[in-house]
């Protein structure tokens, strides 16, 4: 478990990746307190915001494997910033092998929109 705490924005930097096993950013209820990665990081377990923002970059993975599949905690506690998470986050999803299995349903929970706001955004 790794808590970034404090009454000033942080950075989490470095070379290569880093894996974090459940982290929670908690930067006091101050408006603009970020927590910023600028390198490649896996968590494994539970991402919390209770106070700040994390701003992502691209650089967070929620790692998903046969031990268990990496969440974003609740953001409905403490005072996290409207847009708690900022920037693209990788999500992982691991699927077991299965010889029954011809086919797997893989979604997130969506509203308001249609396929066609999607169109341009499934790869293949």
């Amino acid at each position: 478990l790794v808590t970034f705490t404090g009454d000033a924005s942080r950075t989490v930097g470095g070379s290569g990746g880093t894996e974090f096993r459940d982290l929670t950013c908690t930067l006091g209820s101050t408006a603009g307190r970020t927590l910023t990665f600028n390198t490649a990081c896996n968590i494994v377990g539970v991402l919390d915001v209770e106070d700040g923002q994390i701003v992502a970059g691209g650089n967070i993975t929620l790692v998903s494997n046969s031990s268990g599949t990496a969440a974003v905690g609740d953001l409905s506690s403490g005072s996290p910033e409207a847009t708690a998470i900022s920037g693209n986050v990788i999500c992982q999803r691991y699927v077991a092998e299965s010889a029954n299995a011809k086919w797997h349903l893989l979604a997130g929970q969506t509203t308001g929109g249609t396929l066609s706001d999607w169109n341009d955004d499934i790869f293949y």
